[in-house]
């Protein structure tokens, strides 16, 4: 299962009438096949089998959730205060309604799909919601953001206590798995390797040490390392 998760806001209304009709055909025909395409589960509160408050499980999915997907078809004022909560928060959120429907002035500004669930008309949305969510690729939420600080700070505690309690040679040794743990918490995808793009294990070590001097740790870009020699 995806780690990513994109929570559905809509009015539900009670099972088997118009608006949960409607809710399970947007859900269903739009919402579904172009998030799990993209690699996205998707959960809509009254769908879900655990017990508690459902208000704090909605709370929980607009804070941590990496994408709201809002259906704001029959102005539901449940769905304007959840994308109104969501948009505070400054996260991927898609606004969407029903062609034919307009939304009020004041949240008219953000990006919306109008969408029909016609045979010959879902596939515009489906493209457009498609592109909408790919738009989003390079956000990263404020929990992975502080998971990943916490990451890297534990590799340069590593780096100092390799730096200060070994030998040379052990520095070679684990030079692989240092560059193991960076390309884990970078996006950067070099060859693990005691030589990379012409750069020796010795003129990382260099940079390793170098790094112990100042206060705060930086990544290196090892494609644009420092050689000793370049100081020179």
């Amino acid at each position: 299962m995806s780690d990513k998760t994109c929570f559905v806001v809509t009015a539900i209304g009670s099972p088997g009438d118009a608006t949960n009709k409607h809710a399970n055909k947007v859900l269903r025909n739009l919402i579904k096949p172009v998030c799990e395409e993209l690699g996205y589960n998707v959960v809509r509160v009254d769908q879900e089998s655990s017990s508690g408050n459902i208000n704090d499980s909605i709370i929980s999915h607009l804070k941590h959730d990496h994408l709201v997907i809002a259906d704001m078809t029959g102005h539901n004022p449940n769905a304007f205060y959840e994308l109104g909560f969501r948009e505070a928060l400054n996260r991927p959120m898609i606004p969407i309604i029903h062609h034919g429907e307009s939304l009020p002035f004041d949240v008219s500004s953000n990006r919306t799909i109008m969408y029909s669930l016609e045979v010959e008309d879902i596939d515009v949305a489906k493209n457009k919601l498609h592109e909408m969510i790919k738009s989003f690729d390079g956000f990263i939420m404020p929990d992975e953001k502080e998971q990943q600080q916490t990451t890297l700070n534990d590799l340069n505690n590593k780096i100092d206590d390799i730096l200060a309690n070994s030998s040379n040679q052990t520095i070679n040794n684990k030079l692989d798995k240092i560059l193991e743990l960076l390309k884990k918490n970078t996006n950067k995808n070099f060859t693990i390797s005691s030589e990379i793009n012409g750069i020796d294990s010795k003129g990382i070590r260099t940079f390793l040490e170098r790094s112990r001097e100042s206060t705060p740790f930086i990544t290196p870009d090892l494609k644009h390392l420092s050689r000793p020699e370049d100081s020179k």
